[in-house]
């Protein structure tokens, strides 16, 4: 990789403490998980891969590899390697959020006058979408397709046990030919 990719990587850390990084290209997520994450993802990847054989148009991250990293120490690391939800180019994207259907302690300091370009580099939360964008306009059809593929996934993700998510919302100004590889919104395991 050259120089250019790597300064244009997004590195970020998670409330939890694990660690993410999108590539510089935004197509992949590269996101540490405990043990425990490990042992309930593993013990489900037939779920997974019946629903997203099943539903193709669904929202949930697909994971294309989980490793396990071995320091000297004999620590372990585990890392999974997911597609990027919306995968839009960086020059796209506008705001950037991590939303999880609460209010409670989710909202990140933007300052008092926020310019767009910092905006653009970080991940806002709840809150902040009610304080900036406040509403989204979908083309009817849109809206329905968007609800019904969120239900498919909730009750996937309900039927496993897995409750703690969050939806990964791109506000973007894109031409529609970049949009065919992706979407601009996605579940994904936080």
């Amino acid at each position: 990789a050259n120089s250019n990719q790597i300064k244009n990587c997004h590195i970020s850390e998670g409330r939890s403490g694990s660690f993410m990084m999108t590539t510089y290209d935004r197509r992949y997520m590269l996101k540490t998980i405990t043990q425990e994450e490990k042992n309930t993802l593993v013990a489900r990847i037939p779920q997974f891969y019946q629903h997203y054989v099943t539903h193709s148009d669904t929202l949930i991250c697909r994971i294309l590899a989980m490793v396990k990293i071995r320091s000297f120490l004999n620590a372990s690391t585990y890392i999974l390697l997911m597609e990027n939800v919306h995968g839009v180019p960086s020059e796209y994207v506008e705001l950037n959020y991590d939303l999880k259907g609460s209010s409670e302690d989710r909202e990140i300091d933007v300052g008092d006058d926020p310019s767009p370009c910092s905006l653009r580099r970080m991940t806002l939360k709840d809150n902040n979408f009610h304080a900036i964008t406040r509403e989204l306009t979908l083309a009817t059809e849109d809206y329905y397709h968007l609800l019904e593929t969120l239900n498919q996934d909730i009750e996937f993700l309900k039927a496993i046990d897995i409750m703690d998510y969050s939806i990964s919302l791109v506000v973007c100004k894109v031409p529609r030919s970049v949009l065919s590889e992706g979407n601009c919104c996605g579940l994904i395991n936080t």
